[in-house]
């Protein structure tokens, strides 16, 4: 019968859990710490964007200053700008549409 994709995702985590593993360590091992003014996210968002693109993910890393409307919205706070903070999407097209 049909699987869950849970399921479907459990057993894949388990059967490649030494490489999820070792990408999670690299992860955490990246400082990634939220230090005021400008945060110090970039080296762990860079790594993260080149995982995603080994899975073979179309990435793309831009900044969120970029997003109309960002610098007007009512919860915008200025003190903390997002310049050299960069935002990663990963896309991986899967098959059937």
């Amino acid at each position: 019968g049909t699987r869950f994709m849970g399921d479907r995702i459990h057993d894949w985590v388990h059967q490649n859990r030494t490489a999820v593993l070792g990408s999670l360590r690299s992860l955490v091992g990246i400082d990634t710490q939220n230090l005021a003014p400008a945060g110090n996210e970039r080296n762990g968002q860079f790594a993260f964007a080149g995982m995603l693109t080994a899975l073979g993910c179309d990435v793309d890393v831009y900044e969120i200053g970029s997003a109309p409307g960002l610098t007007q919205h009512p919860l915008y706070w200025p003190a903390r700008p997002a310049t050299g903070r960069p935002n990663v999407m990963g896309v991986r097209p899967g098959a059937g549409g």
